[in-house]
């Protein structure tokens, strides 16, 4: 998967926690590697910035509560 693949010491980091814990760890563990990423995979500085504020905006979006 894309940590595996890509974040070699969160894989080793993962051996530390707790089991019921490890679907936590690894979700922010990949969205810790998208964020990682993103400067690499833009051409311009204001798309990055954009992209930034989109993952900010959707996890501001989880906490939010709708009616």
């Amino acid at each position: 998967n894309l940590v595996r693949r890509q974040d070699h010491e969160g894989v080793w980091a993962s051996y530390f926690y707790p089991q019921q814990l490890q679907p936590a760890y690894w979700a922010l563990r990949a969205f810790n590697v998208e964020l990682a990423a993103l400067p690499d995979q833009v051409s311009n500085q204001m798309i990055g910035r954009m992209r930034f504020q989109w993952w900010k905006d959707a996890v501001k979006g989880l906490y939010e509560v709708s009616p």
